[in-house]
């Protein structure tokens, strides 16, 4: 008969795990205060069969669970890749499921520690840790029995899937069917009224991949005897719970280090480093082959990680150390350091390297296999920062090199004077400056200069650094000068700076109009014409002048003159509107940049009295549209025509002198038009002996 000690002793064999980190289904538990059930599921390799693995987070529910049982229920979801309308349910287990009697243990527990464990955990009378490690001791005796019980009854389970099932943590399904997909529910049959948990749940098919992955970014870092290997173990997380790790000293045959997997847990997921370590002891100059199997909590051993190599290193015990540095002029130095003598015998030279910058993996050699009983060397060019260090190799090749030493000889030259300076400035005033780097290894920053003048002293824009070959700023548009002169300087770290580069031109957006002009004089002349008078706008920039009419029913002006000649002062208009009508003039000034002044105050005048004979009527302007022409056509009342004047002009310009035709043609065709214009025709009639006839308008879109 099957007898268990009233006081079974689990010995530090089984308290590694302690250390190592607890596994798959109980760390999750330890990170709960509620109680709460977790399950897995897994497909074996031939698909013939479902296994299941439960573990509860609190003690008391896994004690009561054990008297209760467990409850196995599986729906089929999905059959074929088709979804069923009502998943077919089925009960696993017809009585609740609970761990196999203590006489049925018997067997196994002789071959197999974790289930020799299971058994202690949930049959013992008593379950007592000892360990030889006092660390060890003052750890696993905080907690009390029961809790004992299920800490290392669940590693035991993560170590045998054959003693969890004995102990009802673990199930088989093997009522499987190819194309089907199963949720499966475990809870505990605990009647209601007493303590409760909620409902595990595991999603699987019965085609779902079997195969595991290999651990992978592996990585061997070789010290004095020493190895630290790393691996991810972040991305297997739902795979392995724990790892085996196999040494092999020529490559081919590979031994595990340990009987006991290699698990790690951290109940701070924030924190985790996503990687496990493990460091093995080993004899220096021998090369050792390491690789990594992940163990999945079904007892299923993954394909093995790629194999890292390398040997152990004896590392020199003492470093040089460089104690003065004499300047001899801006490019010599003589460095002297020291050596203990112990360390001499394993020595065999030295080597001097040199940064600009201090960063790492910057240091080059510069004077390479310096003789083991040399501790002073001169060293020539310099550069205007130099950091040194001294490197003893030993015969191995093996090197200790002594903290930087920074050299800085006297440095009284500026940089170079920039070059390639550009500007932009946007429409909103943002200037943009850009310019070649320089070269100078010790180059700090540039200094940015403006005026607004380029004959005035420039003045510093801004005391900070500009780092970088930009520099942005945003100016004031509505101010009198019209360009901005920007030059740049460079300065290095020992403060000493270039002359500014040549100034750059930056010609602002102009957005400030012109000065308004002045209209003097509007009268009528000799010949019934009105003669308008002015001044001109007294901008520099100005590009012409338009001279605008309305009558008293228009809502808008209408430019009648663009004059461009900046000398004219006056203008004869005869494009008069019918006898006695009010005219309304004023003139504005426009700007090389399309700036339009502000109309000068307007001045009225009654057109003069004429006696028109004959009269036009009928003024008419028809498209065609196949010609792509517009044919404008008139009649007379009257006669004495002796020849018309046809003005014509598009959208909002001024009238120009189009035709001139013979006193007896009543229409005239346009063909240069285009498409979404507004054509604008002006038809004047001379009479007999010169007179000024009839002037009639029209306009037609087109």
């Amino acid at each position: 008969m099957f007898i268990l000690n009233k006081t079974t002793k689990v010995f530090v064999i089984f308290a590694i795990y302690l250390f190592c980190g607890f596994t798959h289904l109980y760390a999750k538990g330890l990170r709960e205060d509620s109680a709460s059930i977790d399950a897995i599921g897994s497909i074996d390799s031939c698909h013939c069969s479902i296994r299941l693995r439960w573990g509860l987070n609190n003690p008391s529910l896994w004690k009561l669970s054990n008297s209760c049982g467990y409850v196995i229920e599986r729906y089929t979801v999905s059959r074929n890749g088709q979804l069923l309308s009502t998943p077919e349910k089925r009960r696993l287990t017809t009585i609740p499921l609970k761990p196999l009697p203590l006489k049925e243990w018997e067997s196994i527990c002789q071959t197999d520690n974790n289930a020799a464990i299971l058994a202690q955990g949930i049959y013992g009378e008593d379950f007592d840790v000892s360990a030889t490690s006092g660390k060890l001791e003052k750890i696993v005796t905080k907690s009390n029995n029961l809790t004992q019980r299920h800490t290392f009854s669940l590693m035991a389970a993560d170590g045998s899937f054959k003693a969890a099932c004995m102990a009802a943590l673990g199930y088989v399904d093997s009522a499987i069917h190819k194309g089907e997909k199963y949720l499966y529910k475990i809870y505990p049959a605990i009647p209601k009224g007493k303590l409760q948990c909620d409902t595990a749940l595991v999603y699987i098919g019965s085609d779902d991949p079997a195969s595991l992955p290999k651990p992978a970014d592996i990585y061997a870092a070789y010290g004095d005897k020493t190895v630290l290997l790393s691996w991810d173990t972040k991305s297997l997380r739902s795979f392995y719970s724990s790892y085996r790790v196999e040494r092999s000293s020529d490559g081919v045959t590979f031994n595990p280090l340990s009987n006991l997997p290699f698990s790690t847990l951290n109940d701070n997921e924030k924190q985790e480093t996503g990687r496990s370590f493990y460091m093995d002891t080993i004899q220096n100059n021998q090369v050792f082959h390491y690789r990594v199997k992940g163990v999945t909590p079904f007892g299923d051993m993954g394909p093995p990680s790629e194999v890292v190599a390398g040997s152990g290193r004896t590392m020199m015990a003492f470093a040089p150390n460089i104690k003065d540095a004499d300047i001899v002029n801006d490019s010599t130095v003589v460095l002297t350091w020291e050596f203990p003598e112990e360390g001499v015998a394993v020595v065999d030279h030295f080597e001097l390297c040199r940064s600009i910058n201090n960063v790492e993996n910057s240091f080059q050699t510069v004077v390479p296999k310096i003789d083991v009983s040399q501790r002073k060397i001169r060293f020539s060019p310099l550069s205007p920062s130099n950091y040194f260090i001294v490197v003893a190799v030993d015969k191995q090749g093996n090197k200790r090199s002594s903290f930087p030493f920074l050299v800085q000889p006297v440095d009284s030259i500026p940089p170079a004077i920039p070059t390639g300076l550009t500007a932009q400035i946007d429409s909103l005033g943002k200037v943009t400056l850009t310019w070649k780097a320089n070269r100078e290894s010790d180059l700090k920053g540039y200094l940015i200069f403006k005026s607004n003048n380029k004959k005035e002293e420039p003045s510093l824009v801004d005391s900070k650094l500009t780092f970088n070959c930009l520099f942005q700023e945003k100016v004031d548009l509505n101010t009198l000068n019209g360009s901005i002169y920007y030059s740049v300087a460079a300065i290095d770290r020992r403060m000493n700076q270039s002359k500014p580069s040549p100034p750059i031109e930056v010609t602002k957006p102009d957005k400030i109009p012109p000065t308004t002009p002045f209209l003097t004089e509007c009268r009528i002349t000799d010949k019934g014409n009105i003669l308008l008078s002015w001044i001109n706008s007294s901008s520099e920039d100005v590009a012409s002048h338009l001279l605008l009419r309305k009558t008293e029913k228009d809502s808008v002006w209408t430019t009648i003159a663009r004059i461009t000649d900046l000398h004219t002062t006056a203008f004869e208009d005869t494009l008069s509107s019918p006898n006695g009508k009010a005219l309304y003039y004023s003139l504005c000034a426009l700007d090389k940049s399309r700036n339009l002044s502000d109309f000068s105050p307007v001045l009225k005048i009654i057109s003069p009295q004429r006696n028109f004979a004959p009269q036009i009527k009928n003024l008419r302007a028809d498209i065609d549209r196949n010609k792509n022409s517009i044919t404008v056509s008139w009649r007379i009342i009257g006669s004495g025509i002796e020849e018309y004047t046809i003005y014509k002009a598009k959208n909002n310009e001024p009238y120009t002198t189009w035709k001139t035709l013979s006193g007896n043609q009543l229409f005239v065709t346009d063909a240069e038009i285009s498409v979404g214009n507004t054509y604008h025709y002006a038809l004047r009639s001379t009479l007999q002996g010169g007179k000024p006839g009839e002037w009639k308008e029209i306009k037609i879109e087109y």
